[in-house]
């Protein structure tokens, strides 16, 4: 539970970061992009050697370690088109439900217990997120047209496809007690997918360089690093994929709406102290 609990606090700090990356005008593209080498370097820090092994080609995870560095990437990519075109709390909510791919798979697939408390919960899960997510449009509801409809379902089959992979690398042993190699290596392929895409900024002229968001990517890669690490040391020590990834997405917003109460003032309307309720009583039924 412990372990459980630190998770939960390293994956609401990286959001406090994002907060002040806000704050300090910080360019994610780069700060990110320095942050995935920033992880590879704390891995390799934690093993005690370089963490990307000379056989990376014929380890088991390496298509996937490529696979989920190439949609971190894309993945950020289309939740700021998505935060543009329709706001914060909508990319966030379709990102979090994220939590529904892994559970059903540990559910159906993997024949994980699937109590009624457990289901309950779930659902519980979900509806807390939209609550907590929420945030009423000053500009009042626009309608778009075209592709753009489809962002936010992009970043949700995103998100579903980077969770459910997690899952199935630990699951299927294919990298297995939580394997700093794999996790150094997927921040790795995200960090050279990551420079391609500042480099073709670059050739559009929509690139300029600044060394606070050098500095930005060293304060988030540490704990990035370890979001993953830990999440997969849960999996594990046998933890369930169904109560895992659940408790940590709806825990992190949880903590995310305590922390921007103390640190930076933001109000509590109806809806976050509902989704807040909500959030709690879910994460007691799955614990259950």
């Amino acid at each position: 539970m412990i372990l459980l609990i630190v998770c939960l606090l390293i994956n609401s700090l990286i959001g406090v970061i994002f907060k002040y990356f806000n704050k300090y005008e910080i360019n994610n593209a780069q700060a990110i992009t320095t942050n995935y080498f920033v992880c590879l370097l704390t891995g390799s820090l934690v093993l005690g050697r370089f963490a990307l092994p000379s056989d990376i080609m014929e380890k088991d995870w390496f298509w996937v370690a490529v696979l989920l560095g190439l949609l971190f990437v894309v993945t950020f990519n289309l939740m700021a088109m998505t935060v543009q075109y329709f706001g914060v709390g909508v990319a966030t909510i379709f990102q979090k439900m994220s939590l529904i791919a892994p559970a059903l798979l540990a559910v159906f697939y993997y024949g994980e217990s699937a109590p009624t408390t457990k289901i309950s919960g779930i659902m519980l899960a979900v509806l807390s997120i939209v609550l907590l997510s929420y945030k009423k449009s000053k500009s009042g509801t626009s309608s778009h047209q075209g592709w753009v409809v489809f962002l936010p379902m992009t970043i949700f089959l995103g998100s579903c496809v980077v969770d459910s992979c997690l899952f199935l690398v630990e699951k299927e042993k294919w990298a297995p007690n939580g394997d700093i190699e794999f996790v150094s290596a997927l921040f790795f392929f995200g960090g050279v997918f990551g420079l391609i895409n500042l480099f073709l900024s670059y050739l559009t002229g929509k690139f300029t360089f600044q060394l606070k968001n050098v500095y930005g990517g060293i304060f988030l890669g540490i704990p990035n690093f370890f979001s993953i690490y830990l999440l997969l040391l849960l999996l594990a020590q046998g933890w369930d994929g169904s109560v895992v990834f659940p408790v940590n997405n709806v825990g992190v917003l949880v903590m995310a709406a305590i922390f921007g109460y103390f640190l930076f003032g933001e109000r509590w309307t109806k809806m976050t102290v509902a989704g807040f309720l909500l959030a709690c009583t879910s994460i007691v039924l799955i614990a259950l």
